[in-house]
């Protein structure tokens, strides 16, 4: 089973590559992913040596890659990086382009302007990595403003939870009415109140949308210029990951209200995430799979990312495979007895005891064949 399939990792030979490629393994390892390894040659003045040069670079990267069991190969292309970048994500079909950043303070990411053009122009899912340390994700924060790009954005996050174990904050900041309407004479403190009671319900509405199952979260509403508290609560709290929403119609403007993440982006003090139309997370399944033991593995994982029906379909294969495997039996009835669905956890917990007791009347029958006279 693979939740994100094919990550996409542009290498420019910088300083701290090292690092950046060690937190590229580390994800590719938790996913299950192949990486594909690029490098964009300056146009008009990629010679034959250099090509020679880069390539023997790149099969030492692709070479430490695979003795880590990933599956990885690499391109050499020449042309405008940006653009070039974009265009080979779209044409592999790649789940993630994974970017390092390097910093220009100790609380502030460096972003170059090929980072920037790509985060913009991408409709593929951008996750810019911290070079100087590798990937350490024990919170992830989700700014949302209800949207349907900030609806993806936590679904992939409570993805992430999930696999990395972490925790998540969902996070809704209110713009304060005294920063919009104080001039004309609108009095704030009356119906600031029921403005921030309003928003309350409808975030608490937005989250009955989303399976937060499995994972530990909390959610933040906060009153404030929205970058400011954002970026605020990620100097205070433990947060290594910061997924941000963009309906990708204007380019990052059109999240929050303004340039909020554009701001974002440019001073938040960790890793993250900018995930427009398209999810960086993509169930696929191993059709193939036939060791009944690797299945029910499989399943397992399922259930834990939160894939409920496909984890219940998961064991039956196995049961079809063999009735006899009980652990199947008894993981079907489980999940429908946290579901709250008692008729199918009886129904399924059944099953599983009478085949239970079958087994047992057959080891009994056959161990009185072997001792009592009569069987002799």
């Amino acid at each position: 089973m693979q939740l994100i399939k094919k990550i996409l990792f542009p290498t420019d030979f910088g300083e701290s590559m090292d690092v950046a490629l060690k937190s590229v393994i580390d994800i590719a390892k938790k996913f299950n992913s192949e990486i594909i390894l690029l490098h964009v040659l300056p146009e008009n003045i990629s010679t034959e040596r250099l090509k020679d040069l880069v390539s023997e670079k790149m099969k030492e990267f692709r070479d430490k890659i695979k003795a880590e069991q990933i599956k990885c190969y690499y391109e050499l292309i020449s042309g405008n990086s940006a653009d070039v970048i974009i265009d080979f994500a779209e044409r592999k079909g790649v789940n993630i382009i994974l970017l390092g950043a390097g910093r220009s303070s100790k609380m502030e990411f460096k972003l170059g302007s090929n980072s920037e053009k790509i985060i913009r122009n991408s409709s593929i899912p951008v996750w810019i990595i911290e070079k100087d340390k590798p990937v350490s994700i024990n919170t992830i924060l989700c700014p949302v403003d209800f949207s349907d790009a900030s609806r993806l954005a936590l679904d992939n996050a409570i993805h992430l939870c999930r696999r990395y174990e972490s925790k998540l904050i969902v996070m809704h900041v209110i713009k304060s009415l005294g920063d919009e309407y104080a001039d004309i004479g609108i009095d704030t403190y009356l119906e600031q109140p029921e403005w921030i009671k309003r928003i309350s319900a409808e975030f608490d509405s937005f989250l009955m949308e989303v399976n937060p199952s499995g994972i530990s979260w909390k959610k933040e509403l906060k009153l404030g210029v929205p970058s400011n508290e954002i970026i605020k609560y990620i100097s205070t709290d433990d947060v290594g990951l910061v997924m941000l929403g963009s309906t990708g119609k204007s380019g990052l403007k059109r999240f929050f209200i303004g340039s909020v993440a554009e701001k974002v982006m440019r001073k938040v003090p960790c890793s993250f995430i900018v995930i427009k139309s398209e999810s960086l997370i993509n169930l696929d399944l191993e059709k193939g799979l036939t060791d009944i033991d690797s299945l029910f593995q499989e399943g397992v994982q399922l259930e834990k990312d939160g894939y409920t029906d496909e984890a219940i379909a998961t064991w039956k294969r196995c049961t079809s495979k063999n009735e006899y495997y009980l652990k199947a039996w008894g993981a079907i009835a489980a999940v429908y007895e946290s579901l709250g669905d008692e008729k199918n956890a009886k129904h399924y917990t059944d099953i599983r005891n009478r085949i239970q007791r079958s087994i047992w009347d057959t080891q009994i029958e056959a161990d009185l064949r072997g001792k009592h006279r009569l069987f002799k």
